[in-house]
């Protein structure tokens, strides 16, 4: 193996790894959502809108939508082959 397959490797490897959290995150995101939706409906949504119900929201989706942004284009436009991705890991 050349040292410029090695180095390709460990792109690849550690491209793959940056994908693996960011999905992890991404899960972790969308799992703290959905447990605090019900108490977001009580005192977010029934209430009269008020400043501290603005930033809440303006805090909160954006940054959630923006993630699911970022994830989604790191895992399609990285477009690893296939064939790269069976070298990880073996030895020479």
């Amino acid at each position: 193996m050349t040292s410029q397959q090695s180095v390709e490797i460990q792109v690849i490897s550690d491209r793959l790894v940056v994908t693996y959290v960011e999905v992890a995150t991404l899960a972790l995101l969308a799992y703290d959502t959905l447990l605090t939706l019900p108490s977001e409906i009580t005192y977010i949504w029934h209430k009269r809108i008020r400043l501290g119900s603005v930033l809440y929201l303006l805090a909160r989706y954006p940054a959630f939508l923006s993630f699911i942004i970022v994830v989604y284009m790191d895992t399609t436009i990285t477009n690893i082959p296939l064939e790269s991705v069976q070298y990880i890991g073996s030895s020479p």
